[in-house]
């Protein structure tokens, strides 16, 4: 373990970094040097070429703010001491090693903290910064008592046993981080001691020098101070219905201060982190974090499931999780109006059965309908009465009436027929085909048995129980033949008519299998089968082909657009041509190399181009 950290969180910031790391690089008194690039230039880039050796980059492509990226830097610091200055330059390395003099001139000093206006030292700030900057700090002192005289100076420094005791505790990483820390470094027993030093006001400052874009910004400062004081100090605590409340107002008021630009909003039934998540949420966010590092900003709203945060980030994406599978539906018009209006200019609503129908209340934004394939009577037997009806009355004819003349994305020819068939506008809809994530070339050696896999969602229209079925027949033409079935979902019923079929020794079901293992059973496996009744595309066939794998599936809607017969697998129409199909390519294992090179014309990165042209249109690109 090193002894000091020094953390630097860097948004954008290639015009003045190295001018404030040449001042920090080889003190003998800082033993690591951190830097948070979370920005969209070349910080990272210039800090590697210089100081490779010298200093550690974490680089992340969605926006932490400066509370979340020293967060981040906290987590990863390894020393004993360990601190974090702005990377403006406004702090002389002299006033840097004044306050971990401080620090250290006693062990029972735990947390030191800069102060600009303590001791009568000229903080050089203009006017302009200088007055709302007290009027903060009183109202600061009014809500929490702290007695320190600035909370926002860009200068602290921590022994690491006081930083690990709160760090977990953190909970707000924008504009009130800083008071958060303070107080519970103080609410934890750690006595805060503030040190006044000499502070240079540097011009760039992301707080622009103007009196409007000041007094946006105090706004922001005090709304998210008041928030912190509400969820921490008062009665708020202890329920969770009002502070959610309570954070619905904040977000809703702190959403008018925000810049816009370019973002896109996803409306979609589950996460990519749902137990359940399949094709759609794959793609929804194979495509989001692809847009994020093209520069656009993605949110996603979603239900909330048991044991899912509220709000979360995956590589850049924003998921905001509200009520549960039933209720994010009638929720989302609140949710859109008190938090999203402000921060989305696109909104790509997805269909899971039924959109959010968010064309009927949400105006001058630009909205795309998504469809991965029309479901029809799937719902049906999917869902329990009365919900299957009413939601197959909703898909059938209240989605062509809202949306059939609305620009639509379908993956694949079979879905924009079905939707052409009950009413939609065949002109308005794009095919933007799925993609798959492109397998790293390993060559796996296939099972001496002759193996059978099923990869994917353990669904009742998925067809397993008919695969089951088909190959307890194959299992008396080839005896060793082997079936495997992997994926998320209950297998419960498949496990009773297995044994009823008394082939249990013949059968592994491997429930939520990791990447690797998926992978391994597609290569090790001789082919791939699906008795889907129907799908939008068939992502799991390509990502099989991508193995060396064959598909053999039926002649359904999705599988006749991904399975190319005598290429990349077969189709059949009737149970029969299914098993024979099946015992074929038990029987003679496939060495057809075109395979994999026809999965390789599905990618994530052309899907993403095809989106961000659609895209393009709304934005005049």
């Amino acid at each position: 373990m090193v002894k000091n950290t020094l953390i630097i969180p860097a948004y954008n910031e290639e015009k003045r970094i190295l001018g404030t790391l040449d001042k920090y690089v080889g003190l003998k008194e800082i033993d690591e040097i951190i830097v948070i690039c979370d920005g969209t230039d070349s910080t990272a880039k210039i800090i590697h070429k210089k100081y490779k050796k010298k200093v550690t980059v974490f680089e992340y492509n969605h926006r932490l703010g400066k509370g979340g990226a020293v967060t981040e830097g906290l987590k990863k610091a390894t020393g004993e001491i360990v601190g974090f200055i702005d990377s403006d330059g406004s702090l002389a390395v002299s006033q840097y090693l004044k306050l971990l003099a401080v620090l250290k001139s006693s062990e029972k000093n735990f947390a030191v903290i800069g102060s600009r206006y303590g001791g009568g030292l000229d903080a050089r700030m203009p006017l302009l910064r200088r007055i709302p900057s007290r009027i903060f700090n009183f109202y600061v002192n009014l809500l929490f008592g702290l007695g320190i005289n600035d909370t926002q100076c860009g200068a602290k420094i921590f022994r690491r046993e006081a930083i690990q005791r709160v760090l977990p505790k953190l909970g707000l990483t924008g504009w009130a981080f800083d008071i958060d820390l303070i107080y519970r470094l103080e609410n934890t027993g750690y006595k805060v001691l503030e040190v006044p030093i000499i502070w240079k006001h540097e011009e760039g400052s992301k707080i622009d020098d103007t009196w409007i874009k000041i007094i946006m910004t105090s706004i922001r400062m005090f709304l998210s101070t008041t928030r912190l004081y509400l969820i921490e100090k008062t009665p708020l605590k202890e329920y969770q219905i009002p502070r959610a409340l309570m954070s619905l107002i904040y977000n809703a008021l702190n959403g008018h201060f925000e810049k816009r630009g370019k973002t896109i909003l996803f409306l979609n039934f589950k996460d990519i982190y749902h137990p359940q998540a399949g094709g759609s949420e794959e793609y929804v966010f194979q495509i989001g974090k692809r847009l994020v590092k093209s520069g656009y900003r993605v949110m996603v709203y979603c239900p909330r499931y048991e044991g899912a945060k509220r709000s979360e980030n995956y590589d850049g994406i924003e998921i905001y999780r509200v009520g549960t599978q039933m209720l994010t539906y009638p929720f989302f018009p609140f949710w859109y109006y008190f938090v999203l209006k402000q921060k989305c200019d696109v909104i790509i609503d997805v269909e899971n059965g039924i959109p959010f129908f968010s064309r009927l209340f949400v105006f001058n934004r630009k909205i795309i309908l998504l469809v991965h394939h029309y479901h029809g009577e799937v719902l049906l037997s999917e869902l329990k009465f009365p919900l299957n009806w009413l939601t197959y009355y909703f898909e059938r004819y209240i989605m062509p009436i809202v949306y059939g003349n609305y620009q639509t994305i379908a993956v694949s020819p079979s879905t924009k027929k079905e939707l052409v068939s009950i009413g939609f506008t065949p002109d308005k809809i794009e095919i933007i085909y799925n993609g798959v994530e492109q397998h790293p070339e390993i060559k796996y050696k296939k099972h001496s048995a002759p193996t059978v896999c099923y990869v994917g969602r353990l669904k009742a229209y998925k067809g397993i129980d008919k695969l089951i079925g088909i190959f307890a027949k194959i299992r008396k033409k080839i005896p060793n033949a082997r079936l495997i079935i992997a994926g998320r979902g209950e297998t419960t019923e498949y496990e009773k008519q297995i044994r009823r079929l008394g082939i249990e020794t013949a059968v592994s079901i491997i429930q939520n299998p990791s990447e690797e293992k998926k992978w391994e059973i597609f290569g090790r496996s001789r082919v791939f089968a699906t008795c889907s009744r129907k799908e939008g595309w068939g992502i799991t066939v390509i990502e099989a082909n991508s193995v060396g794998t064959p598909a053999i599936g039926y002649n359904v809607s999705g599988l006749k657009d991904s399975v190319v017969p005598k290429l990349n697998g077969e189709l059949a129409d009737t149970e029969k041509e299914f098993e024979n199909l099946l015992v074929k390519y038990l029987l003679e294992p496939n060495k057809n190399k075109a395979i994999t090179k026809y999965s390789k014309k599905f990618t994530w990165d052309k899907t993403t181009e095809g989106v961000g042209n659609f895209l393009g249109v709304f934005y005049g690109q």
